[in-house]
């Protein structure tokens, strides 16, 4: 996987890595792009304010001048050495049509907020690629914009990197056609058999030997998530007695500790997941008319197997469920609803997404598998399950946000 993200990185192309959390896209990414510009989007970012970070990672400010004619000045200022550097290589690739001092560079541009051609001299400059981080917590439109501007960059001959997780395949071409050919996507996603792999790899290090029933077991206790694989180990580890490599071969397959491990790794992420339920509750608290529908939505989702949530638990399916639980909840509320739920997950961070709606297969998907992992072994009782009665006690809830 990390030789054919090696071998695209040399390419004339933009890069988009698909996978859910902790299936190690960052991992990859630091490992082959050693020195990038990192935007980790959040919810609520818009295009602009990506490449204002863009900017300002590199040490350079932008005021933005509008006019009353529509158009703009843009004052590109170095808010440091390092930044003014910057600039000043960029203004000497390319013929500046503005004000140029020692500090700063003004152009004048048209409706476009960013010049675009400007901006990819800047990066192109620096050195750095662009990696942005996290695109799943940008809304469709923005996704869209996006996709449509990397086109416009890779003319100018800057190439981003693009990691999130997204349901479709060759998502950014979906978005837009004209970036075909011009993206190549690596998705980040691991068989049993290669979880297996990696867990042989540990074992060999460590010297010891695990029966292959219980490397099946801890490769398929892990959601095919490398992330929840190491973990997973970690906790094994822990409980038989390994702590480092030993100096005799050992036989440490103890098929009783799996379960001890999973409990043990389950108890360590309860806090997360616990939070993860309280946004989510406290969201809906402060949706009063429309509490039960996202009430009863949680609950259906959070019952659906493993399978429908990796692969998508659509609409139509999450209806059926919520409205045989309560009949008066209608199908166009409940889409309603499904299209705000992410920011009901968010923290003030603007960051914590776990499950999100995806309006081009009208499902259900979740981002981090942890949640399924947690699910598995959790006691608690999961927070919404009060509103729904407390709603239906009230009578109330039922009705559409605006």
């Amino acid at each position: 996987m990390d030789a054919e993200i090696a071998k695209v990185a040399v390419r004339d192309t933009h890069i988009a890595l698909r996978g859910e959390s902790k299936s190690g896209k960052s991992w990859l990414r630091q490992k082959i792009f050693k020195e990038a510009n990192i935007i980790s989007c959040r919810l609520g970012f818009t295009t602009s304010e990506i490449y204002r970070q863009i900017l300002a990672n590199l040490d350079i400010s932008l005021v933005v001048e509008k006019a009353t004619s529509g158009g703009a000045t843009l004052s590109f200022k170095g808010a440091s050495e390092i930044g003014w550097n910057w600039l000043a290589k960029a203004k000497g690739e390319v013929k500046i049509d503005g004000e140029v001092n020692q500090e700063v560079v003004k152009k004048t541009v048209g409706h476009d907020e960013f010049d675009f051609a400007f901006l990819s001299d800047v990066i192109k400059v620096s050195g750095k690629r662009v990696i942005i981080e996290d695109f799943h917590y940008l809304g469709s439109d923005v996704q869209r914009d996006l996709a449509h501007e990397l086109k416009t960059f890779w003319d100018y001959g800057v190439y981003f990197v693009i990691v999130g997780v997204w349901h479709r395949k060759n998502y950014l071409t979906y978005l837009n056609s004209d970036v075909a050919g011009r993206v190549h996507e690596v998705s980040v996603y691991w068989t049993n058999e290669e979880l297996e792999a990696s867990i042989n790899k540990g074992a060999k290090a460590l010297n010891i030997e695990i029966s292959h029933q219980i490397k099946k077991r801890l490769a398929h206790d892990s959601y095919n998530n490398v992330g929840i694989l190491q973990s997973l180990i970690h906790s094994y580890c822990e409980l038989v007695g390994v702590h480092g490599r030993q100096e005799v071969i050992k036989d440490f397959s103890f098929s009783d500790k799996v379960e001890d491990a999973g409990m043990a790794y389950a108890d360590q992420i309860e806090a997360v997941y616990q939070l993860f339920a309280e946004n989510v509750s406290e969201g809906i608290k402060k949706r009063k008319d429309s509490t039960q529908i996202y009430a009863y939505a949680m609950q259906t989702i959070v019952d659906a197997s493993d399978a429908e949530l990796i692969n998508g638990l659509s609409i139509d399916g999450i209806f059926e469920r919520a409205h045989a639980r309560q009949s008066r909840i209608q199908k166009g509320n409940l889409r309603t609803v499904l299209r705000k739920f992410r920011e009901i997950q968010i923290d003030d961070r603007g960051k914590g997404l776990v499950l999100t709606f995806d309006d081009p297969t009208d499902s259900i998907i979740i981002v981090d598998r942890g949640l399924l992992f947690y699910r598995k072994y959790m006691t608690a009782k999961w927070p919404f399950e009060r509103l729904i009665e407390e709603a239906q006690e009230a009578g109330t809830g039922l009705n559409p946000e605006n």
